[in-house]
């Protein structure tokens, strides 16, 4: 059996140069010597590499790369890292922990089960943003149906006030059942105290969006533009004249502030909406359409945040100095801009679906948000370290995050399924699909699978 040879054993077998014969001519001479020299680099590089193969064989090459990430994370030399490795791994370990529990509530709860935090470390990370993509599901949701109401009864509250006056029982029932609305959202949505700047701003964005919901709906399939203006300016009014009657300003001019904020929020977004509208009708690319609308979408949300904060001083804080508002500008711009990438996006994928819904027949529930969030569902789960440790805490987990959220179920249609030659291994994997199948390809309905039982056997296949 031959011995391996290393590379540099084979280097050194390759015959050497002596020195060139004298009767040699100059050019060839030269061309002896570079040979010669570049035999002689061949030589050393292949040592090199083996010398350096035997000193690194024995080292792990995560631990290795992990070494290399603590090194620039608490900016200290190998050598030093090396001798504390275990230490400098645990607190930057336990740095990220408190990060991704600082950003979610069920998370966080779940950590303080020492065998849930022992069996999920190293996915933290990934488990934090799960459970922030099914909160902003919720965020959308609260905006639909709880800040929509809320908007209902402001702007008849505002009204009786004015009409009635501000103590009237009627002011008063509609004044209480706003401030219910407002109650039960925030109880729903969970407060948005443990969250980052830029997740405050993207959870603005999809409860923005829930705002709008219902006159967009409207908009969508009449084609008629005034259906989602007028329910952004009776949002952005009802939200600007109940502050300030809360704030104790007179009805009359509680009314002026909400129609000086529903002005600018319905002057802003004339053309993006008009633009829209248009773009969606001519069946544009997704990507080509959402580029224009952010384009426009973003200066026009800007301006409108400079003019309703304009307000805002102009009626709730005349006393304080001009350059407080300046002040404030920038990081109100900075939110706006995040707030209305995330709307955009969700405005411009929504409408080109429902567009297409109506050329088309509908063949699955719309639960599942056009299938973004479903793909988003798979990549999660695909990547967990939980799922692949404790199939059932993994399962527990997403069912809490997604609890009274608006994507507890997973709607996939039943033909679909039958034609795309998937159906008997959903059926092996999900309960919830061999009970249903049969059932929902007969009547040409749809699976219903919980959330957590979609992310846990299917997702991952």
């Amino acid at each position: 059996m031959m011995e391996e040879r290393t590379q540099a054993d084979i280097a050194v077998e390759e015959p050497s140069l002596s020195a060139p014969p004298a009767a040699m001519p100059d050019d060839e001479r030269i061309g002896y010597g570079l040979r010669a020299l570049f035999s002689e680099w061949k030589a050393q590089r292949a040592a090199q590499i083996e010398t350096v193969q035997k000193l690194t064989a024995r080292i792990n090459p995560d631990r290795a790369a992990r070494s290399v990430a603590l090194a620039e994370e608490f900016r200290l030399d190998p050598e030093t890292v090396e001798r504390n490795f275990d230490e400098l791994d645990t607190i930057s370990s336990a740095r990220v922990v408190r990060q991704a529990a600082a950003d979610s509530p069920v998370l966080a709860r779940r950590l303080t089960d020492p065998s849930f935090a022992a069996m999920s470390r190293g996915d933290t990370v990934r488990l934090s943003a799960g459970e922030s993509l099914l909160r902003m599901g919720r965020a959308a949701l609260a905006g639909v149906v709880y800040d929509f109401n809320a908007g209902v009864w402001g702007t008849l509250e505002t009204i009786s006030a004015n009409v009635a006056g501000r103590n009237n029982s009627a002011t008063a029932l509609f004044r209480g059942a706003r401030q219910a609305q407002q109650r039960y959202s925030r109880r729903f949505v969970g407060g948005y105290d443990d969250a980052g700047p830029i997740e405050l701003a993207i959870l603005t964005g999809f409860r923005s969006f829930g705002q709008m919901a219902p006159g967009l709906s409207a908009t969508v399939f009449t084609g008629n533009p005034v259906f989602a203006l007028g329910s952004a300016g009776m949002m952005a009014g009802s939200d600007a004249a109940t502050r300030g009657m809360d704030q104790g300003l007179p009805p009359a001019q509680a009314l002026l502030y909400g129609l000086e904020d529903a002005t600018a929020e319905v002057v802003t977004e004339m053309l993006p909406l008009a633009a829209l509208l248009r773009s969606v009708k001519a069946g544009s690319p997704f990507l080509k359409l959402l580029g224009a609308q952010i384009a426009r979408e973003v200066p026009t949300e800007m301006a409108a945040t400079a003019w309703q904060n304009f307000n805002e001083w102009g009626n709730l804080h005349p006393n304080e100095p001009f350059s407080r508002y300046l002040e404030a500008l920038p990081e109100a711009e900075a939110e706006t801009i995040i707030a209305t990438l995330t709307t955009t996006t969700l405005m411009a994928g929504t409408m080109g679906a429902a567009h297409r819904l109506t050329r088309q027949r509908e063949r699955a529930e719309a639960g599942n948000e056009g299938g973004a969030v479903l793909e988003a569902i798979n990549r999660f789960a695909q990547a967990s370290d939980l799922l692949k440790r404790s199939p059932r805490d993994f399962e527990d987990f997403v069912r809490e995050a997604a609890e009274n959220g608006p994507f507890s179920h997973v709607y996939i249609d039943g033909k679909v399924l039958l034609q795309s030659g998937l159906a008997d291994r959903a059926a092996a994997l999900s309960p919830s699909v061999a009970a249903q199948l049969s059932e929902a390809a007969a009547t040409g309905g749809a699976v219903q699978i919980p959330v957590e039982e979609y992310a846990t056997r299917i997702a991952p296949e």
